[in-house]
């Protein structure tokens, strides 16, 4: 049954852009559609998707608490919900501090929608929402920062009172890219994961309908130094990470959630000692390949389908 459920979500999230997609083609290449028209196909999404996604937000946070391990009140979730409705209501009078707590809440809202249950840990939770809402939101505004001038009041009035606007005019892909590489960063700052086989199975069911291929990069246990290390009795291993990996063990932690792996490299060449630094320079003028075996690297990279 949660396996429909998703089938049908994402079938009616492509409905839904596709739909989208169409009215602006004919918007713009066909015939332009009247406002009026425009107004009503805009109420009636309101009502007939808009309303039902706010009216839903308890089984959000329902679903966030239970993926940090929280415990949920409905009747804490009402009293907050309504706190903070009252209170953007008062601090509308100050339209710049309502606009700026409203968009901190819609970052931290996208985010916590769309990643919610991929993490455990709250802090890292909330770096990724975080991150992925800005970005989101950055794509939205940004990239149509002429337009929304003139509809807002509040950017209307910044505008015509600071120069940053013209700046960030300026600079809006860059910002973009720069909140984009941000995003990048939070999802490599996951790495630590203490149940990688259910992150997996959560980012598939979330996301696996819109990506096909994965590529996965973990510390490998197979190569010298590490091998040397263990002669000694000694571990030297990133505090950020949980676990040592062979091929065998990612792959199988894959298939386990569910994924198809494909092909595995090496990266990350260890540190060569003098020895072997002259017998790489002896290969190389004697025009010999200087390949190195597998347990010379110290990171595997495992890639495939996620279907």
């Amino acid at each position: 049954m949660k396996r429909l459920s998703t089938i049908n979500y994402y079938n009616t999230e492509s409905i839904l852009l596709i739909l989208g997609v169409l009215l602006l083609f004919t918007h713009y290449y066909i015939f332009p559609i009247d406002p009026k028209v425009q107004m009503v196909i805009l109420l009636t999404l309101v009502i007939l998707v808009g309303v039902p996604h706010g009216a839903l937000d308890f089984l959000v946070d329902e679903q966030t608490k239970v993926a940090l391990q929280q415990n949920f009140s409905i009747k804490k979730f009402v009293i907050l919900y309504l706190f903070r409705l009252f209170s953007f209501a008062l601090i509308w009078i100050f339209p710049w501090v309502a606009f700026s707590i409203f968009m901190v809440f819609s970052i931290y809202h996208f985010g916590e929608t769309d990643m919610a249950g991929l993490l455990k840990t709250k802090k890292k939770a909330g770096i990724l929402y975080v991150a992925y809402g800005a970005f989101i939101l950055g794509v939205l505004l940004l990239v149509h920062l002429p337009q929304i001038k003139d509809t807002l009041p509040v950017i209307k009035n910044f505008v015509e009172n600071s120069d940053l606007y013209l700046l960030l005019e300026a600079n809006r892909y860059l910002i973009i890219m720069a909140l984009g590489f941000i995003f990048i960063v939070a999802i490599v700052y996951q790495k630590s994961i203490d149940n990688p086989v259910n992150f997996l199975k959560v980012f598939k069911e979330k996301y696996g309908a819109k990506v096909s291929k994965f590529i996965v990069t973990v510390p490998s246990i197979y190569n010298l130094h590490q091998f040397k290390n263990m002669m000694n009795y000694l571990e030297i291993i990133n505090s950020d990470h949980r676990f040592w990996f062979t091929p065998y063990t990612i792959a199988k932690v894959l298939v386990s959630a569910g994924y198809n792996p494909e092909k595995i490299l090496y990266a990350n060449l260890q540190s060569l000692n003098i020895k072997e630094l002259i017998i790489r320079k002896i290969k190389q003028v004697t025009g010999m390949k200087t390949e190195y075996p597998f347990y010379y690297f110290n990171t595997i990279i495992i890639t495939g389908n996620i279907n």
